[in-house]
């Protein structure tokens, strides 16, 4: 496939005065750039954000006894997330590379907006309140905000986390 990047900063910058009324629209909620599509019958967005952001985004509502009326996600394991941060610390003192999988989280969709811009590209704006439900990976976002709290925190503060936001207002499903 032939790749023609004479026009590439032409391109960047017109994109770039496109997007930045939005980002400047809502500099006091977190805005980010996210892709929609459908799977399982429900709609759904992928984006991603700063490890700081984690903390504060997203909240984990476990299950006592794996009941699964009494929470949104299976009850935490003892000892895991402190596995996940091992882990990362790990190959980043090593200087090696590291992934940890996708958080999915849901919320009602009447508490974000969607901002859908062009084939499935959209902004997530998520305003200040708003949280956001684990459904998978509580445990990656606990190692995560304790990594950021620690005094480790600058070891993985440059990175961005994947999120997949199920957009459903029955939250029983």
């Amino acid at each position: 496939m032939a790749n023609d990047s004479s026009n590439q900063p032409e391109l960047n910058q017109r994109l770039d005065e496109f997007l930045e009324p939005y980002f400047a629209r809502y500099h006091r909620q977190k805005c980010y750039p996210g892709l929609i599509f459908q799977h399982g019958k429900r709609k759904m967005v992928q984006f991603n954000v700063p490890a700081d952001d984690l903390p504060t985004l997203l909240q984990a509502k476990p299950s006592t006894n794996n009941e699964p009326e009494s929470g949104k996600n299976r009850p935490e394991i003892k000892g895991h997330a402190e596995e996940v941060k091992e882990y990362i610390l790990k190959r980043v003192r090593k200087d090696q590379p590291w992934i940890v999988g996708t958080l999915t989280a849901n919320v009602d969709p009447e508490k974000i907006e969607i901002i859908e811009l062009s084939r499935g590209i959209c902004l997530v704006v998520i305003p200040r309140g708003v949280k956001l439900d684990i459904t998978d990976g509580q445990h990656r976002k606990r190692a995560i905000h304790e990594l950021i709290e620690s005094a480790n925190g600058e070891l993985i503060g440059d990175n961005d986390f994947p999120i997949t936001l199920v957009l459903e207002g029955n939250l029983n499903q």
